[in-house]
């Protein structure tokens, strides 16, 4: 069974652009699942050896395939792909000891050509060494692929949040001869987040805190959303007043209340929850979403 993929956007296995299923170019599953099978491409046969040999990747003096497998015609354009790849790419082990770093992977780590990584624990910080090592590898060795946020760690102590992807490579017998993991610097897209999120907290306690009751009304004409003053205006909870019909809470008002698409501002008799009555201005804005299809209406409510 495929190991579930988290709902964040995921790097792709290497940095290369496929049109997909309806033509357009760009990252998605389509150009995923051509990339890995370009990962996998060991498994064939180039018809055409001349079309291979334009290609020609820099000497890789810590690549143990190279030693056991003398340049396949087959492993020249994924050899080319990892060396110039902006992606962090790796081959490891099953027990995690390195095999191969890109020059990007040295990069970000600050190593130097001709230094060693002992290990892949080396280049991630402690609590991600604990879901590489165990969660990553386990699950690659035994559904094929692994996909997860992580961080890589630098020589110089930095912290690179990434999205990484582990890939298990068998051999005869079903076996697993070594691993590839790809990492994708995340860093930006975790910026936008995280700005993202501290802008919706702002308004949302914007919302919460002011001083005159603020609903919002689904295409339904029931409540989807009632701030703390007008939970007090209307009684009750939160829970009890979402979901209710707009009606109940217009004195003397039935069926629809707000024809969609026009703006209001006038003074209603709103009820309780307890069954009281008062009067109160009202003012309403329909809204919609991004493809103009109305989604509700924005109620703000002063009682008088």
């Amino acid at each position: 069974m495929p190991h579930p993929l988290p709902p964040h956007p995921l790097p792709p296995l290497l940095s290369l652009k496929f049109k997909s299923g309806e033509g357009g170019g760009g990252w998605g599953e389509g150009g995923e699942v051509e990339v890995i099978a370009m990962m996998r491409i060991q498994d064939l046969v180039l018809e055409d050896e001349r079309n291979a040999a334009q290609f020609s990747p820099s000497p890789r003096p810590h690549s143990q395939r190279e030693k056991a497998e003398p340049h396949k015609p087959e492993l020249v354009l994924v050899d080319f792909i990892a060396e110039t790849t902006p992606d962090f790419v790796a081959t490891i082990d099953v027990h995690g000891h390195v095999l191969y770093l890109n020059p990007t992977a040295r990069r970000w780590l600050g190593l130097r050509d001709d230094e060693p990584l002992p290990h892949i624990a080396d280049a991630h910080p402690i609590w991600a060494n604990a879901i590489v090592l165990g969660e990553g590898i386990e699950t690659a060795i035994l559904d094929g692929a692994w996909r997860g946020e992580t961080c890589l760690l630098t020589r110089a102590g930095r912290e690179i949040p990434v999205s990484e992807a582990i890939i298990a490579h068998t051999g005869r017998g079903g076996r697993c001869d070594f691993l590839t993991l790809v990492a994708r610097d995340i860093t930006e897209l975790k910026r936008t987040e995280t700005a993202l999120r501290q802008s919706e907290q702002f308004y949302r306690r914007i919302v919460e805190t002011a001083d005159i009751g603020i609903w919002l009304i689904d295409p339904e004409n029931r409540v989807a959303f009632a701030n703390a003053k007008m939970v007090k205006l209307l009684g009750g909870t939160v829970e009890e007043l979402t979901g209710q019909p707009l009606a109940n809470f217009m004195a003397g008002v039935t069926g629809e209340t707000h024809p969609p698409g026009v703006k209001n501002q006038r003074e209603f008799k709103l009820r309780r929850m307890d069954g009281n009555e008062f009067w109160a201005t009202l003012a309403t804005r329909p809204l919609y979403d991004n493809e103009e299809r109305y989604i509700g209406v924005l109620g703000m409510v002063v009682g008088t």
